[in-house]
């Protein structure tokens, strides 16, 4: 009489390579590619400092460039007053 096994058929070599090649598939980070947190914070955090110091500039610029845009434009749009 011939019996059928009900079950995983698998061996536990072919567990051990399964889970293995299974495992190599999972992408890891390089060990010369990896920061620590606080590095990477401080990173961002310099990065984020330049950016706020260049959107400073530029507004100042850009505020500057309007107060002398309407100066101009006082000096060139004078009306004549009434009555005179």
């Amino acid at each position: 009489m011939k019996r059928i096994t009900v079950g995983a058929a698998m061996t536990p070599e072919y567990n051990g390579w399964r889970s293995k090649r299974i495992n190599d598939n999972i992408p890891r980070p390089r060990e010369e590619c990896v920061r620590s947190i606080e590095e990477n914070l401080r990173v961002v955090l310099s990065e984020l400092e330049i950016i706020k110091e260049d959107f400073r500039k530029r507004i100042g610029k850009e505020d500057r460039a309007a107060r002398r845009g309407k100066d101009a434009s006082r000096a060139r749009c004078s009306y004549p007053q009434v009555g005179s």
